[in-house]
């Protein structure tokens, strides 16, 4: 291996990294030191280029073609700034153009006027994207298209016009401990069939989601807070899918998360909290699975179920709610082992015809009635207890139905089970104590 350097003037061996690549052999280690190098590389054998100094000072600047286009099975760069600026005839070409190999791309601040500042496209791509800087693009921060891999790590993605990092067409990448954040777009969208796993991140103060899933996707969302968005939190959409694990979510304009278009999403181990609106939103006959989540301190349910949907929410604490914990509009639902306490409206809501399972679960310290039944509803309630709510623990309403099963109501400011407007109940087995009528 030899190690080749270039420099503007003084003692180097090239005035020009171009150059210096054609003479390079496969293995060798090319070293430029600060200056600005208006240039476009094609890197079409294996090799090590490296800027001198700190990044800001070694300038690889291009207007008619990509900085970096990488050619080979393997490379790596870095220390450099890398500006694809809008030449004369308004190329449309990213900063670094990826279509082979494992490029490792490691503390470069990366921009582009033109396009998207890093594309990375191909079955035959799995780059590494490790301590970048990437804004102010035109597009996307960072494309990952056409069954594209890679990772991207502890990078920061900010002030692009398109999603910091778009992932399409059936592409798979990891994104870790990455802060993507001030968009104009999405924070993250994943769309067109696509996976990805996303972990450890922040991403806050975009202006549409902070992660955006679409197309019959599925991604992994393990450990990110997203939060102090302009917009939603997670948007599912379009029949997708994806997993939510171990996640913050909070302080959001729109919900913290939907699920819409027949989606399907688990959610596990996750804190919901201080949104503007819903904390999780289902609807368009959507699906999911709650587990083990803290819902709190939402402006409007916690959790939103309209339009035909039906997931499964199970072992969740949802409490400290500016209107209902749950509310269920012509949907249905299976709640089980939930705690759902000192909320402003009825804990659980069941409005518009609908239908839940609502089992074992404590519903308790609440500013009106423990579940409210409105509208044609039904329920099954069974071995819940119900206690200490200021209005009715049930209030049954316009002809509604439901069957209450082993519940024990007590404690509550007022009666235990409220039945009027043509309404009635199958109550087996049930316990009234200490109520205050």
């Amino acid at each position: 291996m030899s190690i080749i350097t270039v420099a503007k003037s003084g003692n180097a061996d090239y005035t020009t990294i171009k150059k210096a690549i054609e003479n390079a052999q496969p293995g060798d280690k090319i070293t430029v030191h600060p200056g600005l190098y208006k240039e476009s590389l094609v890197i079409y054998k294996p090799l090590e280029i490296s800027g001198g100094g700190v990044a800001e000072e070694t300038i690889i600047e291009s207007d008619y073609a990509p900085c970096i286009l990488m050619k080979t099975d393997s490379a790596k760069v870095s220390g450099f700034s890398l500006r694809k600026l809008v030449g004369e005839e308004d190329n449309q070409y990213p900063a670094v153009d990826i279509s082979q190999g494992d490029l490792v791309l490691e503390d470069c601040d990366i921009t582009s006027k033109s396009s998207d500042s890093i594309s990375i496209y191909g079955s035959n791509t799995n780059p590494v994207i490790r301590r970048c800087r990437i804004f102010d693009s035109k597009e996307s921060g960072i494309w990952i298209k056409d069954n594209g891999k890679g990772i991207v790590e502890d990078c920061d993605i900010y002030q692009n016009n398109q999603p910091g990092i778009a992932i399409s067409k059936e592409s798979n990448p990891i994104i870790r401990e990455c802060r993507i954040f001030d968009g104009e777009h999405t924070g993250i969208l994943v769309e067109d069939n696509s996976q990805g796993t996303i972990e450890n991140c922040h991403i806050y103060n975009n202006s549409y989601s902070g992660i955006g899933i679409g197309n019959e996707s599925n991604p992994v969302i393990r450990g990110c807070r997203i939060f102090d968005g302009k917009n939603t939190g997670i948007l599912l959409k379009e029949k997708s899918q994806g997993t939510i694990e171990n996640c913050d979510i909070y302080n959001n304009t729109a919900p913290g998360i939907v699920i819409s278009g027949e989606s399907n999403l688990i959610i596990r181990e996750s804190r919901i909290f201080d949104g503007k609106i819903n904390g999780i939103c289902f609807k368009e006959k959507s699906q999911g699975i709650i587990e083990n989540c803290d819902v709190y301190r939402n402006s409007y349910p916690g959790i939103g179920i309209d339009n035909e949907s039906n997931p499964t929410i199970r072992e969740c604490r949802i409490f400290d709610g500016k209107t209902n914990g749950i509310s269920l509009k012509n949907s249905e639902a299976i709640i089980e082992n939930c705690d759902i306490y000192r909320n402003s409206y009825p804990g659980i809501y069941v409005g518009n015809e609908s239908n839940p399972t609502i089992r074992e679960c404590r519903i308790f310290d609440g500013k009106q009635s423990g579940i409210s039944i409105k509208d044609n509803s039904q329920s099954t309630i069974e071995n819940c207890d119900i206690y200490n709510n200021a209005d009715p623990g049930i209030a049954i309403e316009n002809a509604s139905n439901p069957l209450i099963r082993e519940c024990r109501i007590f404690d509550g400011k007022s009666v235990g089970i409220s039945i009027k407007d043509n309404s009635r109940v199958n109550i087996n087995k049930y316990n009234i104590i200490n109520t205050s009528n």
